[in-house]
């Protein structure tokens, strides 16, 4: 209860701000999304969490383990302690994922959509009781064109899309 409402507070300071993502770590997220595609990528955003918002500093890519990667991530539960121990002085603050077109189901026409699905919503909810409140979603095009938005989690039940400024 207690880990839950500290989480809450600092969510609710970062929702005062942006969400700063350093242009290596944007260009190494998009090429994974256009690689992993027609499924899902999915991956853990290491950084810091300020009152003027989150910044991402690296993103470590995960394997998809879902059992239907092409429409849900789910990420190799390894990845996590990977990033932990590999990364020394970063905070886990949270995940990226993309949606993509299913080009079996759906018209090459219709846009992947960048917002998160009610299933995204309750892993984020989850994410941030453990002390990732960031969420950046990847929509893949059919015109392998990358849509890009972040969502912040406060008091463990509102989700708000926020800016996502790219920064060197």
């Amino acid at each position: 209860m207690i880990r839950g409402l500290a989480l809450a507070l600092v969510a609710l300071v970062v929702l005062q701000g942006s969400v700063f993502l350093n242009t290596s770590a944007y260009n190494e997220m998009k090429a994974n999304a256009l690689a992993d595609t027609p499924n899902e990528t999915i991956g853990i955003l290491l950084g810091t969490l300020h009152k003027t918002g989150a910044r991402v500093e690296k993103v470590v890519p995960c394997e998809n383990i879902a059992d239907t990667p092409h429409i849900r991530s789910m990420p190799n539960p390894e990845c996590l302690a990977v990033a932990i121990v590999e990364n020394p002085g970063l905070q886990i603050i949270g995940v990226y994922h993309s949606h993509t077109v299913d080009l079996l189901k759906l018209d090459e026409q219709v846009a992947a959509n960048p917002m998160p699905s009610r299933m995204d919503k309750a892993a984020q909810i989850n994410a941030a009781f453990n002390g990732m409140p960031i969420a950046i979603i990847m929509a893949v095009q059919a015109s392998s064109e990358v849509w890009t938005t972040a969502w912040v989690v406060a008091a463990d039940v509102v989700i708000d899309m926020h800016p996502l400024v790219i920064v060197d």
